[in-house]
């Protein structure tokens, strides 16, 4: 699945970045995160990964799936270089993209 297709799927948007890329491999973890992985930003009652957008894309992310773009440098944006998509719920989004990849 390509970034514009997931997008329709998601109702997220496309902030920065190309929308071709194909969204795989995934990685919600920035410690684990491998240069080329998409990066989906979870949240939970003691964490936010929308807070690591800054890091996966230093590690070498090619994209980043995240609910909201405040923790999100000024800088990732202006350089387009990485696809940034802005969802409402990232683990809806992960689930999608996994549904996509099972078929």
């Amino acid at each position: 699945m390509r970034i514009k297709d997931f997008l329709l799927y998601a109702g997220g948007r496309l902030v920065s970045g190309p929308d071709d890329l194909p969204l795989f491999p995934i990685c919600t973890d920035t410690r684990k995160l491998q240069p080329g992985d998409v990066f989906v930003a979870l949240e939970g009652p003691n964490f936010n990964g929308n807070q690591f957008a800054e890091e996966a894309v230093r590690k070498g992310a090619k994209a980043l799936i995240l609910s909201r773009q405040d923790f999100l440098p000024q800088w990732i944006v202006q350089e387009r270089k990485v696809a940034v998509m802005v969802c409402p719920n990232p683990l809806l989004s992960l689930g999608i993209l996994g549904r996509e990849r099972r078929l």
